[in-house]
């Protein structure tokens, strides 16, 4: 029997529970045959000094932490597609629920 899942969306923060919800997403993918892309939202950083200690101030580079998110995200995609057989995209999408909720249409399983 054909199965009527193509797509499944996971959303991550990184965090433990995360990157369990993120494997059970895999196998589910892996299962059904479907894609898996994954999703990570974070908030645009507003340029303000982040103080280094000793009296040195420290700005935040916003696309040097973007390219880090980035590149934690395609490293975990890359992951699941090696352990699991899938297909994986991702995106990194601004922090709020409208972008979230955008990455999830037509996907037939959200995580």
């Amino acid at each position: 029997m054909e199965s009527n899942v193509r797509t499944v969306v996971a959303a991550t923060d990184f965090s433990d529970r995360a990157e369990r919800a993120v494997h059970r997403a895999a196998q589910l993918a892996a299962a059904h045959g479907a894609r898996l892309h994954l999703v990570h939202a974070a908030r645009r950083i507003t340029p303000a000094p982040a103080w280094g200690g000793a009296g040195v101030d420290v700005w935040l580079d916003e696309s040097k932490v973007t390219a880090r998110l980035q590149a934690s995200l395609d490293g975990l995609a890359a992951s699941m597609a090696s352990q699991y057989g899938v297909q994986t995209s991702s995106a990194l999408v601004d922090g709020n629920t409208r972008e979230l909720t955008a990455q999830a249409e037509g996907a037939d399983l959200l995580v």
